[in-house]
C-alpha cells in the first residue's frame, strides 16, 4: 500500500504542475492505528521511505506520535499543524486520529489525499 499512496501523491502533484521531487508533504496521522500511540508497522514508514527515495521533503503532524525517525534520519515533526497544511505542496491523512478537526484540515490543505476517505473535499484514495 505504501507505493500506491505515493503514486497517488505524485499523480497529485502532477496534476498541480509540481514534481514530487523537492514537494514538501506533510503527513497527518502516521501511528499503525487511529487514536493509538502504536508506530510498530505502522504504514507511514514505507510512505517515507518510498517519498524520500523520490526526492520529497516530507515532515508529519500526529499528537499521538513521539519524535521520529526512519532508517535514523529524523523526520521533521510540525507542531504548529495550521502552518503546516498552508506551507505543504501536498498534505495525506493516513490515520483519522478523532482530535484532528478534519473541516479545518479540508479548507487549509491546498492539495489534500485522504486515504481514509472521511474528509469532504481533497481526492480521496
Amino acid at each position: 500500500m505504501p507505493s500506491y499512496v505515493v503514486d497517488r501523491i505524485a499523480e497529485l502533484l502532477n496534476r498541480q504542475a509540481k514534481p514530487l521531487n523537492g514537494a514538501r508533504v506533510l503527513l497527518l496521522g502516521v501511528t499503525y492505528k487511529k487514536d493509538i500511540a502504536d508506530m510498530r508497522e505502522s504504514p507511514a514508514i514505507g510512505v517515507v521511505r518510498k517519498l524520500r527515495t523520490r526526492g520529497a521533503v516530507v515532515s508529519y503532524h500526529d499528537p499521538l506520535a513521539p519524535p521520529w525517525s526512519v532508517d535514523g534520519i529524523h523526520v521533521a515533526r510540525e507542531d504548529d499543524l495550521q502552518a503546516g497544511l498552508k506551507g505543504a505542496d501536498l498534505v495525506a491523512l493516513l490515520q483519522a486520529h478523532s482530535v484532528f478537526d478534519l473541516t479545518e484540515i479540508g479548507r487549509l490543505a491546498g492539495v489534500l489525499f485522504d486515504t481514509r476517505g472521511v474528509v469532504r473535499s481533497g481526492e480521496r484514495l
